[in-house]
């Protein structure tokens, strides 16, 4: 992502089954589990868009979608 938008994007990772991270984001966890939903959780400008695996090009086109950049540019 960083090659494609620059500092425009910033990509972090959090891994959940660390206990300190679970306890950080505890109300991350719940809602997972109160939703049934899968990890990897993806989100974007703190909006949770995805749960479970997505490919690289769904994400990108959120990316772009969240940036105003027409599908296909960058």
């Amino acid at each position: 992502m960083q090659e494609d938008f620059g500092d425009r994007v910033k990509v972090e990772y959090y891994e959940l089954s660390d206990p300190e991270m679970r306890a950080k984001y505890a109300d991350v966890v719940k809602a997972v589990e109160e939703h049934g939903l899968a990890y990897p959780l993806t989100a974007i400008n703190g909006v949770f868009r995805f749960a479970g695996g997505v490919s690289y090009y769904a994400i990108l086109r959120a990316v772009q979608e969240a940036l105003g950049i027409p599908a296909g540019e960058s």
